[in-house]
């Protein structure tokens, strides 16, 4: 009953009408009642909160305090090993919940009075946000909707491939990427301390807000380069403190004007420090738009890990210092003398331009910088060995070009004649004996070795068993414990900057001539390696 109606008549129709539901197919004239004796689940759905425990579960720490299990022991390690997945089979179906409550329109953001395509949502203290640009205020080096859905992507894999390393004292957020309805919403763990102001966490590596200088800490840009420039081939180098370009910063700090979120006068000061910083470049291991947070519970959290190989060249316009490929295969498809359906199904392939944001986040595989360094790696101990054996010879020959020749005297002279006369005279009886045909006495030895052993044959080597050998007499080398310095830093060489061919960045050109210099070499090699 409806007890705001005063009950009576009307209320008993209008809750009657309020609790039911469409008729039956069979019979139409046959309504179904709500029945309080049947469980009806989406009157009670928490979508995903686990209302039994008395709290929402801190999704961030559960995984924290897997990782950091102890290893020790097989059965410590298989422990382990289920606990974190565990919890992230249980963080994903918790997000999934999140989700359909958020487009059923029953989780309200965090930031109602902004565009919806900017709405943050917090639920289950899970942070939810679609994988849409949402303006300038983040820091980036691309804009639009599809680029955004490509990072959200690339980040996840990058986050993966963290948590596989399983680096002590680097922790990374339970991150999941859901397409939902046509939208990719992108659910994250929470940083613990990052809700509650700015005292609370503290931002070691990295920028948060466009248009502010790089931050770097030297202890985490130890640990990052002992981690991913080792295991992921990510080199070094230094970047512009303010690695935004000037005319995107101007129109940064335009945008805020209009907002009001900064003062003419502010903005102006803050972008005259910023040009006139005494700092001028920043070493960075990673993404410039990686991220490094200490939290609250005083562990290292690393966000924003849009790539670890560099932009593929193959994607970047020819005026811009790409390969060009692109526009060759759309040129000679454009002007070729055929046609058909064969034309104009190829045109569906070969894209007419490559400027698009979009293509700003596609780059190289990591198999594919995996195989070079292994090859290159190869060809280096490889001709390193080939000149230590020739250096080798020559010595030794050169210890027996300086040896001198051994006094003989008469009676060991006597001694050596007849030796002589005794081998020619068995060699002519054995002559007669076979019927004046030679013998070979290797022949006849390895007979005899081939009677004793019965059965036993001894394999050919091939090629490519010749070149198993020497590979694997390279790759033992090539260990850890037995590099030499030099070895060593060859291997740092074959090392990829990551931040080649991106747009809206500020060139290192007058700022730092070397690192300028260095910053071409490796858009080369990048360019090399594309092709």
């Amino acid at each position: 009953y409806n007890l705001s109606n005063g009950g009576g008549k009307n209320s008993k129709k209008h809750s009657k009408n309020h609790h039911q539901q469409d008729m039956t197919m069979l019979n139409k004239n046959k309504w179904h009642d709500f029945n309080m004796a049947k469980s009806e689940e989406y009157r009670a759905d928490t979508y995903g909160i686990d209302i039994r425990n008395g709290a929402a579960r801190d999704w961030n720490e559960e995984l924290q305090s897997a990782r950091e299990m102890p290893v020790s022991t097989l059965q410590e390690r298989i422990d382990r090993a289920r606990m974190v997945y565990k919890v992230l089979q249980d963080f994903f179906d918790a997000s999934l919940r999140g989700a359909n409550g958020i487009f059923a329109g029953l989780i309200s953001p965090m930031n109602p009075n902004e565009p919806m395509r900017s709405h943050v949502y917090l639920h289950n203290n899970i942070f939810f946000s679609r994988a849409v640009d949402a303006g300038l205020d983040t820091y980036k080096i691309s804009s639009g909707d599809n680029a955004a859905r490509k990072s959200a992507s690339r980040d996840a894999s990058c986050m993966s491939a963290l948590h596989k390393l399983d680096i002590k004292g680097l922790h990374t957020l339970a991150t999941i990427v859901l397409d939902y309805m046509g939208v990719r919403l992108v659910c994250q763990s929470i940083v613990p301390g990052i809700l509650h102001g700015e005292k609370t966490h503290t931002l070691l590596y990295g920028a948060v807000e466009a248009g502010t200088s790089l931050v770097s800490n030297d202890e985490m840009h130890k640990q990052l380069e002992e981690s991913l420039g080792v295991g992921l081939m990510v080199a070094s180098r230094k970047v512009p403190t303010m690695p935004v370009s000037g005319d995107r910063l101007e129109v940064i700090m335009k945008t805020k004007e209009k907002t009001g979120y900064l003062s003419p006068q502010t903005a102006k000061k803050e972008e005259s420090d910023d040009l006139k910083d005494p700092q001028n470049t920043t070493l960075m291991c990673g993404p410039i738009e990686a991220k490094g947070i200490k939290g609250s519970d005083q562990r290292k959290y690393l966000l924003d890990l849009t790539r670890f190989t560099p932009r593929d060249a193959n994607w970047v316009p020819l005026s811009e210092g790409g390969t060009g490929n692109w526009e060759k295969a759309f040129e000679e498809i454009k002007y070729s003398s055929g046609g058909g359906s064969g034309k104009k199904n190829n045109e569906n392939y070969v894209p007419p331009l490559v400027a698009d944001e979009e293509w700003t986040m596609a780059v190289l595989r990591p198999e594919l910088i995996t195989a070079l360094t292994h090859v290159k790696m190869s060809e280096y101990m490889e001709s390193k060995l080939v000149k230590k054996e020739q250096n080798s010879v020559v010595k030794s020959n050169e210890e027996k070009d300086h040896e001198p020749e051994p006094m003989l005297d008469a009676k060991t002279a006597a001694d050596d004649k007849d030796i002589i006369e005794h081998k020619n005279s068995t060699a002519s009886s054995e002559k007669s004996v076979e019927g004046d045909v030679p013998v070979d006495k290797s022949r006849k030895t390895n007979d005899k070795i081939a009677e004793k052993d019965k059965g036993t044959e001894l394999p050919t080597p091939n090629q490519s068993t010749i070149d198993d050998l020497i590979a694997s007499k390279i790759w033992k080398t090539t260990d850890e414990k037995t590099l030499q310095d030099e070895d060593k830093e060859y291997l740092k060489s074959l090392r990829y900057n990551i931040n080649v061919f991106l747009p809206y960045t500020r060139s290192l050109e007058g700022l730092d001539d070397e690192a300028h210099a260095q910053h071409k070499n490796d858009e080369g090699r990048a360019l090399e390696t594309a092709n």
